[in-house]
């Protein structure tokens, strides 16, 4: 039984998640703004870590920094070049200041001095229009932009998983050309207490579940690499993930 609890990038959902019975019964997806939120100011009732267990991974969403086709950016260089030496005259679209997409644009200009001017939306699905119309430079965003870059009406300068993107190998990502990157997470998780042998066959049938078919094409559909991962890898990763928001935060 699916319930889906939007709202306030997604701390809603997770605070009655965190406050489920630790039975198995009641388990949740985990992204990346339920732990990015609180560190930018939202009053939360949960940790990030500690109010959950760990049950498995299953991909990251892939966030590109995208143009127009007709964009005179040919590489990420050339766009921070511009934005270093003409600060405040190239806009940008994300999601919310508590996204991801946002937090990593704002790490690229604090790296390199480059200044962009950031529109925030409320939703991802609301940018692509706006970069289409030209009423922004660039978009950073998850995939949504993948139906225009198969049409050709965007060019994709940079992707922030880990490794290139099986679906389009050609495209460089954020780590190897240097730049700072998150990984938006996307996994499984339940209340912290769980107990040991039932969050097991939790973690057993989930990552199972990762090779057949109809969650494959799904995930091809969304160019997005499957990610086969234990609880406890992905726990590891969480934290590394907020330690590594958190300096950039700082910074």
């Amino acid at each position: 039984v699916i319930i889906n609890k939007p709202g306030a990038s997604t701390t809603i959902g997770m605070s009655q998640l965190a406050q489920a019975k630790p039975d198995g019964y009641t388990i949740g997806t985990l992204s990346s703004s339920a732990y990015m939120a609180p560190l930018i100011g939202f009053k939360v009732n949960y940790d990030p870590v500690k109010s959950f267990t760990f049950i498995s991974y299953y991909g990251d969403n892939l966030i590109g920094i995208v143009v127009r086709k007709d964009a005179k950016w040919k590489t990420l260089a050339e766009l921070i070049q511009d934005g270093k030496e003409h600060p405040g005259t190239i806009n940008y679209a994300a999601p919310g200041v508590s996204s991801t997409q946002n937090l990593m644009t704002r790490a690229i200009e604090a790296q390199t001095g480059a200044k962009f001017v950031f529109v925030s939306y409320t939703g991802s699905s609301q940018t692509v229009a706006p970069l289409l119309r030209g009423d922004v430079g660039f978009i950073t965003e998850v995939s949504v932009w993948a139906p225009y870059l198969s049409t050709g009406d965007v060019r994709v300068l940079a992707l922030n998983t880990p490794d290139r993107n099986p679906s389009y190998p050609n495209i460089p990502t954020l780590k190897e050309l240097g730049y700072p990157y998150l990984r938006s997470i996307q996994g499984i998780i339940g209340p912290a207490g769980i107990p040991q042998a039932r969050r097991e066959k939790l973690e057993y049938a989930f990552r199972k579940a990762l090779a057949s078919p109809p969650f494959v094409k799904l995930m091809n559909n969304l160019h997005m690499a499957i990610v086969d991962m234990s609880g406890d890898q992905m726990k590891q990763v969480v934290e590394d993930e907020t330690k590594k928001a958190k300096a950039l935060l700082a910074k």
